[in-house]
């Protein structure tokens, strides 16, 4: 747990610039272990008070994330804690790239009324 730790607290970090703009932010986190301890420690660390765990980020579809994000209504910053091959099939799915995510990494896609921001995906690199 230990390096899983440090890398979940250098992704906060990172996060940190961009979630400290927002006025709503919520982490959804797949129900597994590790991602959910991952989603602790970045609500720890940016003292979010708004995390739950959803089941369809362990094996749902990228029109499962669309509809949960536009039921979410008016989420100013949504931080989603899951697992390869989902969230890369999904960036792909919603933007058109090409990603293998890292342990640990970010990915930033804007949304506007629950609809994707042409141009704005951003995959940081890991610290």
């Amino acid at each position: 747990m230990e390096k899983g730790y440090k890398q979940a607290e250098k992704a906060a970090r990172q996060l940190k610039s961009i979630t400290e703009h927002c006025g709503n932010t919520y982490i959804w986190s797949s129900p597994y272990m590790r991602a959910w301890q991952t989603a602790l420690v970045l609500e720890e660390e940016l003292r979010i008070k708004y995390v739950q765990q959803m089941d369809f980020i362990a094996n749902g579809t990228a029109q499962d994330l669309i509809a949960n994000i536009k039921a979410a209504g008016s989420t100013d910053c949504l931080i989603i804690v899951g697992h390869e091959p989902y969230l890369g099939e999904w960036v792909k799915e919603i933007t058109g790239e090409s990603v293998e995510f890292k342990k640990c990494q970010i990915a930033v896609l804007e949304f506007r009324e629950g609809s994707y921001l042409e141009g704005s995906f951003k995959l940081l690199d890991r610290e």
